[in-house]
Formats: C-alpha cells, sequence, structure tokens
C-alpha cells in the first residue's frame, strides 16, 4: 500500500510540474496580437477534475484493501 501511495504521489507532483512552466515565447514575425494556444480556459475545471479523479481512486483502492482483510 505504501509503493502505491508514492507512486501515486509522483505521479501526481509530476503533473503538477507541467502547470508550473512558464508560457513559451511568441512568434518574432507575429505582431503579438495573436493569442498564443486556442484559448479555451483550462486552469480551474481540469485541476478540480483531476484531483476528484485522484480522491476516487485512492478511496476505491482504500476499500478494496480494507474488503480483503
Amino acid at each position: 500500500m505504501k509503493k502505491q501511495i508514492l507512486i501515486l504521489t509522483v505521479f501526481l507532483f509530476l503533473c503538477l510540474l507541467t502547470f508550473s512552466q512558464p508560457n513559451p515565447g511568441g512568434n518574432p514575425a507575429d505582431d503579438g496580437q495573436t493569442p498564443i494556444g486556442s484559448g479555451v480556459p483550462l486552469d480551474g475545471g481540469l485541476i478540480a477534475l483531476f484531483v476528484a479523479g485522484a480522491a476516487y481512486g485512492t478511496k476505491k483502492l482504500y476499500k478494496k484493501r480494507n474488503d480483503k482483510k
């Protein structure tokens, strides 16, 4: 169980590292008016979805482990 928690913690930490990267620079030939990316706001909802999925998975693992005892 400790190994699974460690793997889950490392995976979540690595996922969060992708959010801490700076925005890439723009196209040098561009005048700066065109936004980079699609402009879809994926910040709060996507993080909440990941947290909910991790919590659900942890609950299922905990319940499965306790049912075996």
